[in-house]
């Protein structure tokens, strides 16, 4: 946790989040390097002032209670809102750092993200940014949960909760052999592909049930299945042979 949130958070909230991200006191103790009596008894005053358990204490193990997940909702909320906010008062005053943490899938963080890092870097030296590589869902679900401050994904719905700050269109392609009957066109639409046999993404991949989602609305049929599945299989056998 950066130390201006850290400050700007109460001790104890700070001390319950480092144990739940420690998953016990003895690692949140070591972490931050103090006695975990001094962690055992805030976490005791933060239940005693709630009136209710915020971890289930069994085989020397902590779990979360639902009244501690909804207070480590909240905390994480407030946290990350109060340090955009010293990052903003930072600016007003020109002080020009900090950091800033970007969930992005992993095309992203190797094509687009390094140029515009590098682009960004010149103008704010002193940000600091930590990237996080996970899916497009993941990353939104990472954002809304204050695990990060934005998010880079593909075709998400953005909820009335978070804001989109660009977005833009990019083409997608279909890669084939060089004397395959449409290798030639510059341009391809999806019924040019009906009865082709495709590779297609995983539906578990945004980009996946969003094309999936295309070829539905455009009524297009693809090669069956099997075929294509059994022409792979023979076409790694050959492989296999050379």
């Amino acid at each position: 946790m950066p130390q201006r949130k850290t400050s700007l958070v109460s001790v104890r909230l700070h001390y319950f989040q480092t144990v739940v991200r420690a998953g016990s006191i003895r690692r949140a103790a070591q972490s931050l390097n103090i006695a975990p009596s001094a962690i055992s008894r805030s976490l005791r005053q933060l239940e005693d002032e709630l009136g209710t358990p915020l971890f289930e204490r069994t085989r020397q193990r902590l779990r979360l209670t639902s009244a501690g997940e909804i207070l480590l909702y909240y905390a994480r909320t407030s946290a990350s809102e109060l340090d955009r906010a010293a990052s903003f008062i930072g600016d007003l005053a020109g002080l020009r750092r900090g950091s800033v943490s970007i969930a992005a899938v992993e095309s992203v963080t190797r094509g687009l993200l390094p140029d515009v890092l590098t682009r960004f870097w010149k103008r704010h030296p002193d940000i600091k940014v930590d990237v996080i590589t996970m899916g497009s869902l993941q990353g939104l679900e990472a954002m809304l949960q204050s695990d990060c401050d934005m998010a880079l994904a593909f075709d998400v719905r953005v909820p009335k909760t978070a804001q989109r700050l660009a977005s833009v269109n990019l083409p997608l392609g279909a890669l084939m052999r060089s004397d395959h009957a449409l290798g030639r066109r510059r341009t391809l639409r999806l019924r040019d592909l009906a009865g082709e046999r495709l590779l297609l993404s995983d539906a578990s991949l945004a980009l996946g049930k969003m094309i999936e989602g295309a070829i539905a609305d455009a009524g297009v049929e693809l090669g069956a299945p099997a075929a294509f599945a059994k022409m792979l299989g023979e076409a790694m056998d050959a492989l296999k042979r050379d």
